[in-house]
């Protein structure tokens, strides 16, 4: 680390939260692409929706205008499938913030993808004979 701060770059800022899923996207050349859930802010959402930013690779197309034929960057054709593809992969929004912290977010993902449940308590086998 050169101790230099530099700002937070626009992903830094707009993206909130990747969780791995058990999603794969099947690729042009036959391939699976295992996916991931991501969370973004507002103004990203609003952005993809308007077709300023790519749904596929999140890169701002503003420049080029809303819906662009194709991403400069990865070639996904924005224009044709941009609103279709949104509408996919669009899951819903969730709350972000003090109540939603890193730390607990982080606790019950592992949680969920580890935690093997332990018996709490045994009980050991009666001793006592039965009377006939």
């Amino acid at each position: 680390m050169s101790g230099i701060w530099l700002p937070p770059t626009a992903w830094e800022q707009h993206v909130l939260d990747i969780e791995p899923t058990t999603r794969t996207r099947i690729l042009p050349d036959g391939r699976h692409m295992a996916e991931s859930r991501v969370t973004i802010s507002r103004q990203w959402m609003q952005e993809m929706f308007q077709g300023y930013l790519c749904a596929a690779c999140m890169e701002d197309v503003t420049h080029l205008g809303a819906f662009p034929k194709r991403c400069p960057l990865c070639g996904f054709p924005i224009k044709e499938q941009q609103l279709r593809q949104l509408h996919l992969d669009f899951v819903g929004e969730r709350p972000v913030g003090p109540q939603d912290s890193l730390v607990e977010r982080e606790t019950e993902y592992l949680s969920r993808r580890f935690h093997e449940p332990k018996v709490q308590m045994v009980v050991p086998k009666s001793k006592v004979k039965k009377r006939r």
